[in-house]
């Protein structure tokens, strides 16, 4: 009897598999006295390169030529400034070396800071999109651009708010402004799964005050990652 030997030595498939989600690492918060310029962020935080960086500010009255940098003079985009409450959100990656994260600006005020860490990101979203009022509910919908992004919202309190809760979304940082001070900051954020997924975020604060609040949308990879899958069988 003639034996056959059929022997398969490689099968090779393409495989497709989503990218990850965005994920928060953690972040720091801090304020500052009057001063011209200052770095407000704890010097413990050490964020990973290569990962997402939001840095909101509010200051006790009005400023100009605002900037953000880490403590290495890498700059951060300033997605949104309203000057009309003295608020600004920043974006940008992390690079090696970063401890601390500031926002400067030309006059003398009382400012509070708060930054959030994310992994996962292939991009950023600013946008100029402003809500405001005033109640212990500040409030902000979003209508993302991309899949799977992750919507970062910066709010701005017109009173010393010294307790937050997340009512929608997830709160991840947030700082009275002290001593009465109208300057207290807070970041909340929340996901959306589809281009065009209305996100929202709502909080809840101990005193009713005028409010605004805008975002930064972080966005993963884009599609499904393609590789192979190579079996051995004999």
């Amino acid at each position: 009897m003639r034996k056959i030997l059929l022997k398969l030595c490689l099968f090779v498939a393409l495989t497709s598999v989503a990218w990850g989600a965005i994920a928060p690492v953690g972040g720091a918060t801090g304020t500052t006295g009057a001063s011209l310029a200052t770095t407000v962020a704890s010097s413990s935080f050490s964020p990973t390169a290569g990962n997402a960086m939001v840095c909101a500010l509010v200051t006790a009255g009005g400023v100009s030529n605002i900037t953000a940098a880490d403590n290495n003079s890498n700059a951060l985009s300033i997605s949104t400034t309203v000057t009309s409450v003295n608020f600004s959100i920043a974006y940008g990656t992390v690079v090696s070396g970063a401890s601390t994260y500031h926002f400067s600006w030309t006059t003398s005020r009382k400012a509070s800071i708060a930054c959030e860490e994310y992994s996962g990101q292939a991009g950023f979203v600013g946008t100029s999109s402003i809500f405001s009022s005033s109640s212990t509910n500040p409030t902000y919908t979003y209508t993302t651009t991309k899949t799977n992004s992750l919507v970062v919202n910066g709010y701005s309190m017109g009173a010393n708010v010294t307790s937050y809760s997340s009512t929608t979304g997830n709160l991840r940082q947030s700082q009275a402004g002290g001593g009465g001070n109208s300057n207290a900051v807070a970041l909340i954020d929340n996901t959306g799964t589809t281009i065009g997924s209305s996100v929202l975020t709502i909080t809840t604060t101990n005193v009713s005050s005028s409010w605004v609040t805008t975002a930064v949308e972080i966005y993963p990879p884009q599609g499904t990652q393609t590789g192979l899958l190579t079996l051995g069988v004999n």
